[in-house]
């Protein structure tokens, strides 16, 4: 990947690298060390009847939390 790779093309490939419809409504996907959720939140957006868990170190979910701007759970 071209470090001049824009972050559209980044969420364009995210969401072709597997087929996230073939996954019944209400499935859930976990994504482990996901960080601050660079890439669940894409996936989010373009499949809402997913439900996605960010598991990361505790200080790192708090910077999700703050970098997001979502409170409670994330």
């Amino acid at each position: 990947m071209s470090p001049l790779t824009t972050n559209m093309e980044l969420k364009i490939l995210l969401c072709s690298a597997f087929d996230w419809e073939s996954l019944s409504p209400g499935s859930v996907v976990v994504d482990v060390g996901g960080g601050i959720g660079a890439s669940s939140f894409p996936l989010a957006e373009k499949f809402s009847e997913m439900n996605i868990v960010i598991q990361d170190l505790s200080n790192v979910i708090d910077e999700a939390k703050k970098v997001r701007g979502v409170p409670g759970t994330l």
